[in-house]
């Protein structure tokens, strides 16, 4: 299962919590969707109470560390503890001590590849519960331009593909008699990507914050990369966010202007499910598919999708997704 199948399933337990405005229940939540629902969940302590009860907790605390780290340009005195993220983190600090110690044990590995030996701090718990350090950090000379820097590497790397090491399919063969689309990749790049994970989601954050380089913000949201996302899909969790952070700046305007055969339909269905300003202009959406439906020619996965997508906007709420 590839982090697609797992985005696009996990979007029903989203359209959950937005209908009803409560958590999932234990027996709702399959132990396949813990690490995406602390992604997307408002209810970060609930999902990671239930991860816990699914021996998934260290899944979970690495996702909500991240999402610490993201809320730190945000907060003029990052007090964590007072937001649902850090709930979560003071709960179960022994936990997230140790899950960080055991992910990242080679702190001089971080150096070589961060944009500033100054980033490794965003590795370690005691960022998140520190207002001096957290304030020096977000406060250091050149964060901006180390944060762009960063992320034209992401897009060039990681997203287009340039100097991206892959396997062929010949050597893939040869070692294991599977052709998995998850393993185009080298595994030392998806190693590199997940180490740099947390300082990509800090940049992110940091540079919409901020305002500044919202075109680069708006290729991570637009570009969709030619290789199959991994298991937790971070990159689409990279790229749900820079959409997201561009309808807040721009407002729904930005999704229509792209809003075309190339634009994920997952994409377009999670916009539609966090901002109440998409939803007001479902009917616009709605007549945008369906004039390119009208140019689509042949079954593609486009035209089921859109289709799909169509129906269920038409009916919501309460209309089922069914493709």
């Amino acid at each position: 299962m590839c982090g697609y199948c797992v985005e696009k399933a996990a979007l029903n337990l989203i359209e959950e919590e937005v209908l009803y405005s409560r958590p999932l229940e234990e027996e709702e939540l399959d132990g396949i969707f813990v690490g995406i629902m602390a992604q997307e969940s408002r209810y970060p302590l609930h999902v990671a109470q239930i991860a816990e009860a699914r021996e998934l907790l260290s899944e979970v605390l690495y996702v909500l560390h991240c999402q610490g780290i993201g809320e730190l340009p945000s907060q003029a005195t990052p007090k964590h503890r007072n937001t649902l993220t850090g709930a979560a983190l003071v709960k179960y600090y022994h936990d997230y001590r140790r899950m960080l110690a055991k992910k990242f044990p080679e702190p001089e590995r971080l150096v070589e590849i961060l944009p500033h030996p100054d980033w490794a701090v965003l590795y370690g718990p005691d960022l998140l519960f520190s207002e001096s350090d957290s304030r020096a950090f977000c406060d250091g000379p050149d964060l901006g331009g180390q944060c762009v820097g960063l992320l034209e590497e992401y897009r060039d790397w990681w997203l287009q593909g340039k100097g991206l090491e892959e396997n062929g399919p010949d050597q893939r063969w040869a070692e294991t008699r599977v052709l998995d689309p998850l393993e185009d990749v080298a595994v030392s790049e998806i190693n590199r990507f997940a180490l740099l994970f947390p300082a990509l989601f800090f940049a992110l954050h940091h540079l919409a914050y901020r305002g500044t380089r919202m075109d680069l913000l708006a290729e991570v949201a637009l570009t969709v990369s030619p290789r199959t996302p991994g298991f937790l899909g971070l990159d689409l969790w990279l790229q749900r966010r820079a959409l997201s952070m561009m309808i807040r700046r721009e407002g729904p305007d930005f999704l229509m202007r792209n809003l075309n055969r190339d634009l994920r339909d997952a994409l377009v269905r999670h916009a539609f499910l966090r901002h109440e300003a998409v939803r007001a202009n479902r009917d616009t959406i709605i007549r945008r598919l369906q004039e390119l439906l009208a140019l689509e020619e042949g079954l593609t996965e486009f035209r089921d999708d859109a289709q799909a997508t169509i129906v269920w906007m038409a009916t919501w709420p309460g209309g089922v997704y069914q493709q």
